[in-house]
C-alpha cells in the first residue's frame, strides 16, 4: 500500500489529463488500503479505472468522492466486513458510470450496487467467486441484484457463476430460466443477456416456451448466449440418455421464432437443443418468415434428438431458410472436409467414444448449399 501510494502521488501530477488507468497488482486479502489512492482525486478527466485487486471498503468508498465524471469501472473484489455503511457518505463519482465489471459474491454485489448508487448504469457484468448453497438462494440474490437495477436504460447482464472455484463445487447449481427472466422482464431495452455456468454439475432448465417470452420481452436484444463447461468452441454431441432425463430443452422449433422476434439478434447460444426438424418445417420457415434476420453466430453446447444424416441436412436447410447472414464466410470445400462429413455421415453421429463437431459439420453443409445456390460449388473426384 504504501509503495502504490508513493508511486501515485509521484506520477498523477505528470498526467493530469489522463482518461483510463488500469492498476494491477499482486493479491491482499485485506484489500488496498483508501490512503493509497487519495491523489486519484486529483484526475478530472479520468473516465474508466481499471483496479485489477483486491480494495477494502473505506478504498471504495474513497474512490467514489474522486472528482471525475467515471463511465467505466472495473474492479477485481470489494472485501466485505460486518461494518454498516452509511450510503450517505459517498460521493457521487459512481453516478456517472455506465460500465461496471466486479468479481465478486453475488450477494455481496448486491451489497455494493445498494450503499453506492449506480442510476446511469448500462451494463453490468459479474463474475461470482462464490459456491451456490442452493438453487433458490441464486434466484433469490439474482432477483435482488435486479431489483437494484435502473430499469429505464439498463441494456447489458453477464454473469459467470463459480468462476472463482477450482474442482468440483460442494453443490450443483441448478438454475431455471424461467426465474431470471421474471426478475428481468422490467428491462425491456436489454440488449445483451450472457450467462456462463462453470462446472459440469451446473444445468439450466431452458424451453421453446421460456425463449419466446424472452422474445416478447426484449425485443431489441442482440445476444442472448447461456453457456455450459466447455463453450461452445468445442460443442459435444450427447445422446438423449446422457442427458438429464428432467432437464427443458428448447427444439429447432424455436428458431422460426428468433428469426420473426428477434431481428437485430447477432448471437444466439444455448446449453442443449434437439435439432429434429419435422417434416414441413423448413417450408414453413420459408414461406412465413422474411429473411431479415441479423444472426451471425449460432451454438447449442449439446445437441439431441435424431442424428441420421437426411435429419442434420433438413436442420441445415431450416438454417439456410432463416438466418441469410449466418455461416455467410465462405468456407472452402477440400478433399479434406469431404473426408470429414463422410466420416461422420454413413449413419449418424451418436457413436460412443467419436465426438465430432456437430455444428463444424453443419457450418460446412450451409457453405455448401449456398454455395450450390449461387453456381459456386463444384463437386471434387475423391
Amino acid at each position: 500500500t504504501i509503495l502504490l501510494r508513493t508511486f501515485l502521488q509521484l506520477a498523477i501530477p505528470k498526467i493530469p489529463h489522463v482518461s483510463t488507468m488500469s492498476i494491477t497488482m499482486g493479491t491482499y486479502e485485506d484489500g488496498i488500503a483508501s490512503s493509497a489512492f487519495l491523489s486519484l482525486a486529483h484526475l478530472r478527466n479520468l473516465r474508466e479505472l481499471d483496479i485489477s485487486t483486491p480494495i477494502d471498503l473505506t478504498c471504495f468508498q474513497a474512490l467514489s468522492h474522486m472528482q471525475s465524471r467515471l463511465k467505466s469501472l472495473f474492479l477485481w473484489r470489494v472485501v466485505l466486513d460486518e461494518i454498516t455503511v452509511n450510503p450517505s457518505g459517498f460521493g457521487d463519482a459512481f453516478r456517472t458510470v455506465e460500465d461496471f465489471r466486479i468479481h465478486q459474491d453475488l450477494a455481496e454485489c448486491c451489497r455494493i450496487i445498494q450503499i453506492a448508487s449506480f442510476p446511469s448504469l448500462n451494463n453490468l457484468t459479474i463474475s461470482d467467486v462464490s459456491p451456490i448453497s442452493a438453487p433458490p438462494d441464486f434466484h433469490q440474490r439474482f432477483s435482488k441484484l435486479c431489483s437494484l437495477l435502473p430499469s429505464e436504460t439498463f441494456q447489458s447482464i453477464i454473469v459467470s457463476i463459480g468462476s472463482g472455484i477450482s474442482g468440483n463445487p460442494p453443490h450443483r447449481c441448478n438454475i431455471l430460466f424461467r426465474q431470471l427472466l421474471e426478475s428481468l422482464m422490467q428491462f425491456s431495452a436489454l440488449k445483451e443477456f450472457d450467462l456462463h455456468m462453470n462446472h459440469p454439475q451446473d444445468i439450466i432448465h431452458i424451453d421453446d416456451d421460456d425463449i419466446r417470452t424472452a422474445i416478447s420481452t426484449w425485443p431489441s436484444l442482440t445476444t442472448f448466449s447461456i453457456s455450459l463447461p466447455g463453450g461452445h468452441q468445442n460443442s459435444s454431441f450427447l445422446t438423449p440418455l446422457q442427458l438429464d432425463p428432467g432437464l427443458l430443452r428448447p427444439t429447432a422449433r424455436v428458431l422460426i421464432d428468433v428469426a420473426r422476434g428477434w431481428p437485430a439478434l447477432t448471437c444466439f447460444f444455448v446449453p442443449v437443443l434437439v435439432v429434429d426438424v419435422p417434416l414441413g418445417l423448413v417450408e414453413d420457415a420459408r414461406l412465413t418468415v422474411p429473411p431479415q434476420s441479423k444472426l451471425e453466430h449460432f451454438r447449442a453446447c449439446h445437441v439431441s434428438g435424431d442424428t441420421t444424416h437426411w435429419s442434420l441436412l433438413r436442420f441445415t436447410l431450416l438454417l439456410d431458410a432463416l438466418f441469410p447472414e449466418l455461416g455467410s464466410i465462405p468456407v472452402p470445400w477440400t478433399p479434406f472436409h469431404r473426408t470429414q462429413v463422410s466420416r461422420w455421415f454413413p449413419d449418424d453421429f451418436s457413436n460412443g467414444s467419436s465426438t465430432p463437431d456437430f455444428f463444424g459439420i453443419v457450418k460446412i453443409l450451409l457453405a455448401s448449399v449456398r454455395a450450390g445456390r449461387q453456381g459456386t460449388f463444384r463437386p471434387i473426384d475423391m
